[in-house]
């Protein structure tokens, strides 16, 4: 295995059509240089081209999602493309707040989203939000991210949903087994080039004081998480 047939491997969900044409525009250059040296970081240098991909279906997300909400408004932390917002303010949740570190995403996001009277982008940094304002959201969702952060910040960062938050905390999804290629090419991307596809799943959420329920939607698990105190 090289360098690109891990980086194949590991961005193999992406449709091979779309990932040449995106490899094209350089998508794998700053990993190869060591520019960026983690997924997270991959994730903010995209395009408007590359971003444009991201059309996730969440329909059966959010109708499972929303039997386990409390009505009423919701913060997306990596919001990415809108998709799942969008599925829950048809569903009648608001206001809506969708953070995202991407600039291509934000601005896709605001396009898709303008129909939406109540629904608010914010492009920032999860570490540079004022956690203070949870007290005045009912749900905050995570998808699509949880192991994108190191276990410190994504320990820091559930304590600070906690201090503040009242209503629920949902994160998904979380997989029981990565498929063997994947871990492979991963070992290889950060034993060569010191990019960290993904940090491991920080799942104790009842050390940090969490009650939980755990329920299933296409194999994978969603945590539905509210506070002890």
């Amino acid at each position: 295995m090289n360098a690109y047939e891990a980086l194949d491997t590991i961005f193999s969900f992406i449709p091979e059509n779309i990932l040449n044409s995106f490899k094209k525009r350089g998508l794998y250059e700053p990993i190869l240089s060591g520019r960026i040296n983690s997924s997270a970081e991959l994730y903010t240098h995209l395009t408007s081209a590359q971003a444009i991909w991201q059309n996730t279906d969440y329909s059966h997300l959010s109708t499972v999602l929303v039997e386990h909400l409390i009505p009423g408004s919701i913060l997306e932390i990596a919001c990415g493309a809108g998709n799942l917002i969008n599925h829950l303010a048809r569903a009648g949740f608001g206001p809506i707040y969708g953070l995202d570190h991407s600039r291509a995403m934000v601005r896709l996001s605001r396009k898709r989203l303008s129909h939406h009277q109540q629904v608010y982008l914010i492009l920032d940094k999860i570490q540079n939000y004022d956690f203070q304002k949870l007290i005045s959201i009912d749900n905050v969702i995570i998808n699509n991210f949880w192991g994108l952060l190191d276990k410190r910040t994504s320990i820091k960062l559930l304590l600070d949903i906690k201090l503040h938050l009242t209503g629920r905390l949902i994160i998904g999804p979380i997989y029981s087994e990565t498929p063997a290629n994947i871990k492979l090419a991963a070992t290889y991307l950060e034993k060569n080039l010191h990019f960290n596809y993904s940090y491991p799943l920080f799942t104790n959420f009842k050390q940090l004081g969490y009650q939980e329920t755990i329920i299933e939607i296409a194999a994978a698990k969603y945590y539905i998480l509210s506070s002890n105190i």
